[in-house]
């Protein structure tokens, strides 16, 4: 439908609607973890956008402002992607148009930030990333589904009998879906993840060379607080 949309907006050239097709499909797409497919989209949306003529769109279609949530997705992707600084210039960005536009929702939007609840019984956290697998599997809101897992593994090392071989295989998991979808930070995090539990296993060799692989990727973002655990964990495995 998005792609209609697109179509349909490119025939009548019309600007307004240009910028709602290209918002529906960086939302979409971002949605189902293809964030590589998004960002010509996004990319669109910082372009077309004009504040004055635009301005009017948070209250005329989805309750927030197109520009805003341009830049704040596009600093999502950013960091999923493994690119921290520039995802750091995108969320100040779209934070200086929401208070210049002075729209509620939208400033919300940019100070957003995802956080997990603490809970006092791992049993109770098991069962809360169950019940988001099984929404991920349903929805197909794909953005969180290796942290998902690399979270799932944490959690049963930490269980009274703890699981090491059930939590390799989330770990394993997280992984294999951070590639498929070209996140490197949450791709790195469960490097970092499966690195510390082969490390208590003595499979330091092994555990230095898959963090290393990751973490030699990147090329910005290296006083971010990940990229720093994992350069001072190579140190500890070197």
């Amino acid at each position: 439908m998005g792609e209609q949309l697109l179509s349909l907006a490119q025939r009548l050239q019309d600007s307004d609607f240009l910028l709602e097709a290209h918002h529906t499909l960086w939302t979409t797409l971002l949605s189902g973890g293809e964030l590589a497919a998004a960002w010509p989209h996004l990319e669109q949306g910082m372009m077309l956008y004009a504040p004055q003529r635009h301005r009017t769109h948070a209250a005329l279609y989805s309750g927030h402002d197109p520009g805003v949530c341009c830049r704040m997705q596009a600093a999502h992707s950013l960091w999923l992607l493994g690119y921290p600084d520039q995802a750091m210039a995108s969320i100040q960005a779209a934070l200086a148009l929401a208070q210049q536009l002075a729209h509620p929702l939208s400033l919300s939007m940019a100070l957003l930030a995802e956080t997990f609840a603490q809970v006092g019984q791992i049993t109770k956290g098991l069962e809360a990333l169950a019940e988001g697998l099984a929404t991920v599997a349903k929805s197909r809101v794909r953005w969180w589904e290796a942290e998902l897992y690399r979270l799932r593994g944490e959690l049963l090392l930490q269980q009274t009998v703890a699981q090491p071989e059930e939590a390799e295989v989330c770990f394993q998991q997280a992984l294999a879906v951070a590639r498929r979808e070209q996140a490197k930070s949450w791709e790195l995090r469960a490097a970092m993840s499966l690195s510390l539990l082969w490390r208590r296993q003595g499979k330091r060799g092994k555990a230095h060379q898959l963090l290393a692989e990751v973490y030699g990727w990147f090329t910005e973002g290296f006083d971010t607080a990940d990229l720093r655990e994992a350069r001072a964990l190579l140190h500890e495995l070197a």
